[in-house]
């Protein structure tokens, strides 16, 4: 046997042994032996095989994580690809995560060539046939659209957002077209989808050994949109759209069932991923749960639908975590929305001390590792058996979250209840169930009580457990509830006069001084 087939047998056998410890999440053992790994290039297969070890090592310090050093090896890899690989699928697997890692570390000036590169790429493929490429495009386009409003590149934003929202009409319309008719046959549906994209993502990439097919299956990362919508299959013009968001561990799907009675009531739909839950969890740099950027996220969907819905009415609701989301949104951005209904949003919970237990001994051990969470929150947000188990194998979940993804969210919720009382202009209807035993109601009662707007209602379901909106099955009680409120809410909007210019200027005033001193006052 030549030397050379010598070289690559043991290659290859260092390339399955660093995988088998990828994969038994031994990040570091399996750095160790990529390290160790030289690159041969004296031939073709040497040089590409050179640029996937430093893919992988880029891969494994984003696992750890190491962002900075992740970001050193990705540009590493890049220059060998552009130079030894042209392989435009390889390029484009390197450019993504280079680019989110430097985009959510604020780099955007040294983010834009990567940006721009790699949406020349995805639209190339796009235009010669590559489907898959569609939404990778899209978040391309994402993080190109966030550069140039960072840089302040007005001209560059005025020309791109229009081609953002131009490539997101038609993906938001044909999501619509192929929705499931329930829970269970559309995460059947997302998994026939996900394999069919693995399928391709691995040809695309086309392996040549063992180690290449399982470093590129393990590594895929199934691309979707963070925002999803339902229209009224009998085209009849809707009258208001509703912009929807999910409890803690769910996604935007979670409100399939809701949005399918809403729309036959006269509404548009739409539901969007939190940051760091759903699509956000796939894209580089977004994996974590995120508050801040999720408000932004807020507003920004808020913006598109208006695009997208002109001179339509914009309500918010959320339920749990994304309960406390429409609350905050309505404390931050009031003119944005024309009411909110919030379900849940307690940030008192049965059962705090022994999580809290469980996060510090997390955190003492590996404050950056996840652990799951998802039995104990299946377990108190319903009794029903079967929807327990849909939700452990829904492939779009999120339930594994690290120590201080936990704390984060725990400080969120209570400081989000602190500021209830700077909500003094938005028409406010909280909804909760007298059987939830996750969220304590007499938490909800109390921001419901904080509440400085007078326009408020709140809507108590003796027999409703803690979700109520992302179930299978709606209650006709609920759903008459709420679409008699929003209806009330349309009429009477509709009727007000449009006030003065000094009033609204007047108002605005009043408004950032009450949101500044209960910011304050949460702060103490």
């Amino acid at each position: 046997m030549s030397k050379k087939n010598t070289r690559a047998q043991k290659a290859e056998l260092l390339n399955l042994l660093a995988y088998t410890y990828y994969r038994q999440n031994k990040t570091r053992s399996a750095i160790k032996i990529l390290e160790h790994l030289s690159d041969d290039n004296t031939s073709k297969e040497g040089k590409r095989a050179g640029v996937l070890r430093e893919k992988r090592l880029a891969d494994m310090y984003v696992h750890l994580p190491d962002e900075q050093k992740a970001i050193e090896m990705y540009k590493s890899a890049l220059a060998k690809a552009n130079k030894y690989d042209r392989n435009d699928s390889i390029r484009i697997s390197i450019l993504e995560p280079l680019t989110g890692l430097l985009v959510e570390k604020k780099e955007f000036e040294e983010a834009q060539p990567y940006a721009e590169e790699l949406t020349s790429l995805c639209t190339a493929r796009v235009k010669a046939g590559h489907i898959a490429e569609v939404v990778s495009l899209f978040w391309a386009h994402t993080h190109l659209a966030r550069i140039y409003n960072e840089t302040k590149n007005t001209d560059a934003t005025a020309k791109f957002t229009p081609q953002l929202l131009a490539l997101l009409d038609p993906l938001l319309t044909l999501s619509a077209k192929y929705q499931a008719t329930s829970l269970e046959e559309d995460q059947k549906a997302y998994v026939r989808f996900q394999n069919k994209m693995r399928d391709e993502f691995i040809e695309d990439n086309t392996p040549r050994t063992l180690s290449e097919y399982l470093w590129l299956s393990s590594q895929f990362r199934m691309r979707d949109l963070p925002l999803t919508n339902w229209t009224a299959s009998t085209g009849a013009k809707p009258k208001a759209a509703i912009l929807c968001v999910h409890a803690l561990g769910l996604s935007n799907r979670a409100f399939g069932p809701l949005a399918k009675e809403l729309t036959k009531r006269g509404f548009t739909v739409y539901a969007m991923d939190v940051r760091g839950f759903g699509a956000w969890q796939h894209e580089f740099g977004s994996e974590t749960v995120h508050f801040e950027r999720a408000m932004d996220d807020v507003k920004s969907m808020l913006q598109i639908i208006k695009m997208r819905e002109p001179g339509k009415p914009v309500f918010l609701l959320g339920e749990s975590m994304g309960g406390a989301i429409v609350l905050r949104a309505a404390s931050d951005c009031a003119g944005e929305m024309s009411g909110v209904i919030s379900s849940a949003p307690s940030a008192k919970r049965y059962g705090e001390a022994k999580l809290a237990a469980l996060v510090a001994l997390h955190l003492f051990r590996k404050p950056t590792q996840p652990f799951d969470i998802g039995e104990q929150l299946a377990q108190q947000a319903t009794s029903q058996e079967d929807l327990r188990e849909m939700w452990k194998h829904d492939p779009r979940a999120k339930v594994s979250l690290t120590p201080i993804e936990l704390i984060k969210f725990n400080k969120f919720m209570i400081d989000t209840s602190k500021l209830c009382s700077s909500i003094d202009n938005v028409p406010i209807m909280v909804v909760q169930g007298q059987a939830d035993k996750l969220a304590k109601p007499q938490g909800t009662y109390q921001m419901y009580d904080s509440v400085s707007s007078r326009d408020k209602a709140m809507l108590i379901l003796g027999d409703a457990e803690h979700l109520i909106f992302e179930l299978p099955n709606q209650s006709k009680v609920l759903l008459d509830g709420v679409t008699s409120w929003l209806d009330n809410h349309l009429a009477m909007q509709a009727s007000k006069p449009i006030p003065k210019p000094v009033t609204l200027e007047t108002k605005t005033e009043k408004q950032s001084k009450a949101r500044k001193a209960a910011r304050k006052k949460a702060q103490l």
